[in-house]
């Protein structure tokens, strides 16, 4: 899992592992053939399965910023950070899960507002395509071609776990105590790289 593997990466920095609904869902409980069936289709996404995943991505994000925020709004400093996703930026084909990841960016946005006067700052990190066990595993079992996911990048390269630790600990740290309301994608550029490729293939009044 991306955030174990991330915290592996802070050693002593003073951060805890916060267990909830938000980082333990486990898709088994539906099936990924049921999420493979209405990944494309919004319209007649499963309704339990919108609940559950808008409940796993937003309000388990909501709820621990309000516990988190009321503390440190009360000690009148302090950094929050959101995990959102590529998905808070673009339309990807996942219907329930993009609409609760761009919720968490617009949250993360107004949490910063909120609690800036307070003192505290609220971002956000939104990783790519990360080396994580499992993907490495997928790739191992012949499930993911490694370099078509690298040639969706920038720099045609996967996002390391550590990639994402030193971007959480720099937004954590006073190093950024000037950036609030920031969802930084660690992505190798696939935010940029989409657009653009799409463009390069499809402009109709490209030469």
């Amino acid at each position: 899992m991306i955030f174990r593997q991330t915290v592996k990466g802070w050693g002593e920095c003073g951060f805890r592992e916060v267990r909830g609904s938000a980082l333990s869902f486990n898709f088994e409980v539906f099936g990924w053939d049921l999420l493979a069936r209405y990944r494309t289709r919004p319209a007649v996404l499963h309704a339990l399965l919108h609940r559950r995943l808008w409940e796993t991505n937003y309000n388990g994000t909501l709820i621990a910023c309000q516990v988190f925020g009321r503390a440190l709004k009360a000690a009148g400093r302090g950094a929050i950070l959101n995990i959102g996703s590529l998905a808070s930026f673009a339309p990807l084909s996942l219907p329930a899960y993009t609409a609760g990841k761009a919720a968490v960016l617009s949250l993360t946005q107004m949490l910063a507002a909120e609690l800036g006067p307070h003192g505290v700052r609220v971002n956000g990190i939104a990783p790519g395509y990360t080396m994580s066990d499992g993907l490495r595993d997928k790739i191992a079992q012949g499930l993911r071609n490694p370099e078509e996911i690298k040639a969706t990048t920038a720099l045609r390269a996967f996002v390391e776990p550590e990639h994402i630790a030193e971007a959480a600990w720099f937004l954590c740290s006073q190093k950024a105590a000037s950036i609030t309301g920031v969802m930084l994608p660690v992505d190798a550029g696939w935010l940029v790289q989409a657009p653009y490729a799409s463009y390069m293939r499809g402009n109709p009044i490209r030469d």
